[in-house]
């Protein structure tokens, strides 16, 4: 047996590059230096170094053992490691470092079977990972890099580019719930991608830091809504459009996933609003006009026409006043085409309570209620005649 003081491991042993390639501690995977500089240090080179050549078992200062072929009193060839903490590691060697075919077993941890080179994982290579996760690929330099498949024990899997133990480049992400398809940068999303899950909902456009971040375009499989438009942080956010399924649009600005600010909605009946929106609903400053020709323009509450406002019917009546739940509700001032003017308080689109009605040569004052007005009628001529009265409008 003989007692050599050399780079005998390739390296120390530890944790195994996670899926993002964060390393956790130094892995044997990565670290081939880990024990030269201070066994150097301590003993001041190959003090035992000798000339032992052919199949031999070493013995070092920290109780590591390896068992296998030796050239110049090196590992050279096929050998086995046991060290001292329990890892293992049998495959080739060259001058004293794990190179060639081998298999290297982290405690409980972690299995790696592949090609070495200098010490490190290069080339192929498979790490099956104690949790059941599996990593099919490419290495360099102790890092998953280029071409690989990890198959992880939530039942996903990856396929595609890696770059310094992260996933980086074209990707396709299966996952139990959906998958992505696209780019990926250090380990996230980001630049062009499509998703879908298994609700339907499918979405293609940009990425930034694992979300949906720039323009892109969502179908929503269960409603059979579809947005397109700006996105910020995996919100809808800025400008876009809405199309639901019955045919409603809506284009404007949007926050936190919802219409939002100012926008036109446009209905199926051919109604259109445009003007201030909030939570989704038709809230503040709007005009909408319908189909045949009315149009209303005020203020409006959760979808309703309520407070001030002005109404316009096609046949040349308009009001303008008080609405509430979109009846004329408060005060206003009511013409109609022959010229017929109501000014006063309404109740639920009629006449109600104190109010002044113009008609022909007749003026009626006083509490209306229905086609009923008790006060006073006045006449072109300046009669005034006390009572109640029936009037009709015309």
């Amino acid at each position: 047996m003989t007692v050599l003081d050399s780079e005998h491991s390739g390296g120390g042993v530890g944790t195994c590059s996670d899926l993002s390639g964060t390393e956790t501690s130094k892995s044997g995977l990565t670290q081939a230096q880990d024990k030269k500089e201070p066994l150097l240090q301590k003993f001041g080179g190959f003090a035992y170094q000798t000339d032992q050549d052919g199949f031999g078992s070493l013995t070092y200062p920290n109780g590591d053992v390896y068992t296998g072929y030796l050239e110049c009193g090196v590992p050279h060839g096929y050998g086995s490691m046991q060290y001292n903490s329990g890892s293992t590691y049998k495959g080739g060697w060259k001058e004293g470092k794990r190179s060639g075919e081998g298999s290297l077993t982290y405690l409980t941890d972690w299995e790696y079977s592949g090609s070495w080179e200098g010490g490190l994982a290069s080339g192929h290579g498979v790490c099956v990972y104690a949790n059941g996760a599996c990593y099919d690929g490419e290495w360099v330099e102790g890092r998953r890099c280029g071409h690989g498949i990890y198959d992880d024990s939530d039942g996903s899997t990856y396929v595609g580019e890696w770059l310094n133990g992260k996933r980086h480049g074209s990707v396709l992400s299966i996952y139990p719930d959906g998958q992505f398809e696209g780019l990926m940068k250090d380990g996230v999303w980001c630049g062009k991608g499509r998703c879908v899950d298994n609700d339907g909902d499918f979405y293609e456009g940009e990425y930034q830091d694992g979300q949906r971040n720039g323009h892109g375009r969502c179908v929503y499989g269960r409603s059979g809504a579809t947005y397109e438009g700006a996105w910020v942080a995996g919100k809808i956010e800025g400008v876009g459009v809405t199309v639901w399924s019955d045919g409603t649009r809506y284009e404007g600005e949007f926050a936190n996933n919802q219409e939002h600010g100012r926008g036109v909605f446009t209905y199926p009946s051919g109604a259109v609003y445009e003007g201030d929106v909030r939570y989704g609903k038709r809230c503040g400053n709007g005009r909408q006009v319908s189909p045949v020709g009315d149009v209303y323009e005020g203020e409006w509450h959760n979808n309703v026409r309520h407070g001030r406002g002005s109404h316009r019917w096609p046949g040349g009546t308009s009001y303008v006043g008080e609405f509430r739940d979109w009846s004329m509700h408060g005060r206003g001032l009511l013409t109609f085409p022959s010229g017929s003017t109501y000014e006063g308080q309404f109740v639920r689109g009629r006449f109600s309570g104190q109010g002044v009605f113009v008609q022909g040569g007749n003026r009626y004052e006083g509490v209306f209620e229905g086609r009923v007005v008790r006060g006073v009628r006045i006449t072109d001529d300046g009669n005034r005649v006390e009572g109640e009265f029936v009037y009709h409008v015309r």
